[in-house]
């Protein structure tokens, strides 16, 4: 089997992933794919073509509607329970100088979209059999760290029984690295595969492949140690909302995502028909140009305008404007107005369960506090996985203690109720309010609790820009 081969599910599942991260990146991703996402008409060239995606706008529900479940989800602070040591991995859990809320922050917008992902404990590379000191770890900043990795990077993995205990015993990550030239000014990205393994004594091992003239060649081949000791099992945890396992399931935000691009049909054929149809044609009959015996005082051409006239004694002479009548584009307008509302129905949908039979008073307050809500599954499948992995990363540098991280589940305030908040999304959704102002609604209805200003909290946003030093590892975009 070769190191590039992929697991059937991914097969089946990437052209999924794509079609989701095109949607979401927004208009000049979906302009590019052109007759990907807007096929051409009949007898349509390319020029014509590209025009007639050009003047398309694309209406980005499915990522406003991502980024107002997000923000949802981090209206409370989550909790780290833990002792100063990991607290201070918290810090810059990445090594890369993110911070674990915003890591958590990101692997929510994953299970958003793609519901996908994964998250790798990882040591710096020592060689095999080397011992570090406590100090000279320290002073080298030696500790563990977490790597995620996003769906599209994960394109094969393998469970099996070991000891009695079913696991992972095979993990495959396509990355894409920057290759510097000897000058220091061009870069190359290139693909290389990383692979987790368990050997035939059913020790933890990584090893990187990287294209060769024939097949691939062996770049390099460690095993991380915990205190000396080889690892029994691949510390890596996928991030799904199903429950156990490695397997896939349908992203939630699908359904979305094909109502926006459908959106985008219709936006184009309103469009198409409006750039069309809009502007009052002149029409004139009966004149002849150019032939003064007939009385035509134009010469041999007609002016347009409301200082000139078009004069002729020809009897049978017609001058007029045609205009568009009919409805078929206001047929195109009810049909794009109706298409908004169901996408921003299927917005609040992620924040509420459908009601199926009668409920009490009770069972209310749970529904509009968001317990039994897609998104509160997403929450606290985030939880759950970081708790793991922080364990793990404690366990690896003999912190002993249970480590807890908590995502709320409480994202509607009392002071607001669920309709209000899918109100707002719909509001967002549309583009009739700003950000700024759905900042300040959310911060009125205590949604959002943290003691920053507008300003503030988009510097915050600003700040946590993609890391480009590996590509394909944790911020890719593929």
């Amino acid at each position: 089997m070769k190191v590039d081969t992929q697991h059937r599910d991914y097969t089946a599942y990437s052209p999924v992933w794509s079609k989701i991260r095109d949607v979401v990146e927004g208009q000049e991703r979906v302009h590019a794919k052109g007759v990907k996402y807007l096929p051409k008409l009949p007898n349509q060239t390319s020029d014509e073509h590209k025009e007639y995606v050009d003047r398309t706008p694309f209406f980005n529900a499915t990522q406003r509607t991502v980024d107002a479940l997000t923000g949802l989800v981090f209206r409370k602070d989550p909790k780290l329970e833990a002792g100063d040591k990991v607290k201070s991995y918290s810090e810059d859990i990445t090594m890369t100088g993110k911070t674990l809320d915003s890591l958590a922050e990101d692997v929510v917008e994953e299970l958003l979209t793609v519901t996908r992902g994964g998250l790798l404990v990882e040591y710096p590379n020592v060689s095999n059999g080397e011992t570090v000191s406590i100090a000279q770890a320290d002073k080298e900043n030696r500790r563990p760290y977490l790597t995620h990795y996003k769906a599209e990077s994960i394109i094969n993995w393998r469970e099996g029984r070991v000891n009695g205990k079913m696991q992972y015993t095979l993990i495959v990550f396509r990355e894409s690295v920057e290759i510097v030239s000897v000058d220091g000014f061009e870069v190359e990205i290139e693909d290389q595969y990383r692979v987790l393994d368990l050997d035939e004594d059913n020790h933890y091992r990584q090893r990187v492949f990287v294209k060769a003239e024939k097949g691939f060649s062996l770049k390099e081949e460690v095993y991380p140690l915990k205190g000396g000791k080889y690892f029994n099992e691949i510390p890596f945890f996928f991030v799904s909302l199903k429950q156990e396992g490695a397997g896939i399931v349908k992203p939630k935000c699908i359904d979305m995502v094909n109502m926006n691009i459908s959106h985008y049909h219709t936006t184009a054929s309103l469009e198409h028909g409006a750039h069309f149809t809009a502007l009052p044609t002149l029409v004139a009959t009966g004149i002849n140009l150019g032939d003064e015996e007939s009385g035509n005082d134009n010469g041999d051409e007609i002016i347009v305008g409301s200082t000139q006239a078009i004069t002729t004694s020809e009897p049978d002479a017609k001058v007029y404007y045609v205009e568009f009548q009919g409805v078929g584009l206001s047929t195109l307008q009810e049909m794009q107005k109706s298409k908004e509302e169901k996408l921003a129905q299927m917005g609040a949908r992620m924040l509420t369960p459908e009601k199926k039979t009668a409920e009490s008073t009770d069972t209310v307050t749970i529904r509009q506090s968001g317990e039994n809500s897609i998104l509160a599954s997403i929450a606290q499948c985030v939880s759950d996985v970081l708790t793991q992995a922080l364990n793990v990363m404690a366990e690896w540098e003999g912190v002993n203690g249970d480590i807890k991280y908590q995502i709320t589940k409480d994202f509607i305030p009392k002071g607001m109720t669920p309709q209000m908040v899918s109100e707002l999304i719909a509001l967002v959704q549309g583009g009739h309010i700003s950000q700024e102002t759905l900042f300040n609604e959310l911060k009125q209805g205590e949604v959002i609790t943290s003691p920053v200003d507008y300003e503030e909290e988009q510097g915050r946003i600003e700040e946590q820009g993609p890391d480009m030093s590996m590509i394909g590892r944790e911020d890719d975009n593929e």
